[in-house]
């Protein structure tokens, strides 16, 4: 499984916290800026294969 970085499109802060899911899907709450909402950045971090 691939390690996934989850970030605020806003403020582009990775410190977020899921607030509430189930029926309407995923909503995450940025402590930074105070952005609430369901779209993020999500990355994944570069993989070099030596």
């Amino acid at each position: 499984m691939r390690e996934r970085t989850v970030t605020c499109p806003e403020c582009g802060s990775s410190d977020l916290y899921w607030e509430a899911g189930m029926i309407t899907g995923q909503l995450y709450h940025c402590r930074a800026c105070d952005y609430v909402g369901a779209f993020v950045v999500e990355t994944e971090p570069d993989r070099r294969e030596d």
